[in-house]
């Protein structure tokens, strides 16, 4: 089905998707959706319908704190972080939209800030940043670990979603039209996936082991094996436009 038709998210500027299966259980996932032109972020039920929409922040304490063009969205545990693109910056909440906590940076990175997407686990936060063309690794207490992809003949060209799976990053490199797999400790880059087959890949989420891609190239969601062979690749007669997120819950795919 479609989601965020009428009385639901607008329809311009949405640049990723985040479920939330913590509360209800995954079967009734929520669909967090970071909406880069309103600067909001909004949820919706599985109905499709607005839950809530949210000129985050909440909390009182976080009056200096807005969102200028939000560009990822990501659960872990039961906190929200939001990729704040132009405003340069990361920004925590809870699930209900309490501010939690705001970076600009990472202890001991030097340089211009600007997250397009990010990935968290249980040690380390990935950030990749399309503009200076790297992926960041850093503490999930915000300490730089390194920087990553910025050089080398197969350096990131314009990095943008992100996901993690097992011991490796996996980037897609929207300009350069391939996945491009980074080992999650050491930053080595391992090897790419998809070259010949995506366009312009821009998120990307894992459904065991093979891998969802949106791909705005082709205005579709191509599914590859990991090591990059085509699956299959959806055919909504032109539903689809420009995909720019993709979330799984429940064996539920959120576009």
């Amino acid at each position: 089905g479609t989601l965020g038709g009428a009385d639901s998210v607008t329809s311009e500027g949405l640049a990723e998707v985040a479920a939330d299966g913590t509360s209800e259980g995954l079967g009734d996932a929520d669909a967090h959706v970071a909406d880069a032109m309103p600067e909001q972020r909004e949820t919706v039920i599985p109905s499709g319908r607005c839950d809530q929409t949210m000129a985050l922040p909440l909390a009182s304490d976080a009056a200096l704190v807005s969102l200028d063009t939000p560009k990822g969205v990501v659960f872990h545990g039961d906190r929200l972080w939001v990729s704040d693109s132009a405003a340069g910056q990361i920004v925590k909440f809870t699930d209900s939209g309490v501010f939690v906590q705001r970076w600009t940076g990472f202890d001991g990175f030097e340089g211009s800030f600007h997250p397009s997407a990010l990935a968290v686990t249980d040690e380390r936060v990935f950030v990749t940043d399309a503009e200076a063309g790297h992926l960041i690794s850093a503490t999930t207490s915000g300490v730089l670990v390194g920087v990553w992809g910025d050089t080398g003949a197969d350096a990131l060209v314009e990095p943008r979603g992100l996901s993690v799976q097992g011991d490796e990053v996996w980037v897609a490199d929207t300009a350069a039209g391939v996945l491009r797999v980074f080992g999650a400790t050491t930053g080595s880059l391992l090897r790419q996936v998809g070259g010949g087959v995506l366009q312009r890949p821009v998120a990307l989420a894992f459904d065991g082991d093979e891998v969802v891609v949106a791909d705005e190239g082709r205005a579709q969601i191509v599914t590859l094996t990991e090591s990059g062979v085509e699956v299959f690749a959806t055919d909504y007669e032109g539903q689809l436009v420009q995909p720019s997120g993709v979330a799984f819950a429940g064996g539920t795919l959120f576009v």
